[in-house]
């Protein structure tokens, strides 16, 4: 079976995990992925430029179980097949309820931490906020070593 040059509806709804064109579109445009509407108001997305953006082809990932998040990167069937650890770690984006759970703090003392300057400030993505796992790791280590340094 011959791969399509343009992603298909269901592959589109799973990289950018919506299912309404405006706000497909506001992922697409937050993932910096080039895209185009049709006359029939359906998005049209280059497979090559999601490969080459995100790495992996999607197609020998699609069976691992993922995770979804704001913009489907976490273990998707387009993330992190061709690309090192630390470029992964780099590109995924977490949500509000998974820094939560990471960092074990309420949804007021991590934007608390923002306004103090003491923790990674969130990118926006229409009304969504959303956190590079890198920098949130980051933050995490920081933490361990200030703490192991106290004692």
């Amino acid at each position: 079976m011959s791969e399509s040059m343009f992603l298909t509806v269901e592959e589109l709804r799973e990289l950018t995990q919506r299912r309404q064109r405006r706000s497909q579109v506001e992922m697409l445009r937050a993932l910096g992925i080039e895209h185009k509407a049709r006359p029939d108001g359906r998005l049209i997305v280059l497979r090559a430029h999601v490969v080459k953006l995100l790495g992996g082809d999607g197609r020998e990932a699609a069976a691992e179980e993922w995770e979804p998040n704001c913009i489907g990167l976490s273990r998707s069937a387009w993330s992190q097949r061709s690309m090192p650890m630390t470029e992964q770690a780099q590109r995924r984006i977490l949500r509000l309820p998974e820094v939560r759970r990471l960092v074990g703090l309420s949804r007021s003392s991590i934007y608390a931490k923002i306004q103090a300057g003491d923790f990674p400030k969130p990118i926006k993505a229409g009304m969504c906020s959303l956190w590079i796992e890198s920098e949130v790791q980051g933050w995490i280590d920081a933490q361990i070593a200030a703490s192991r340094s106290a004692a």
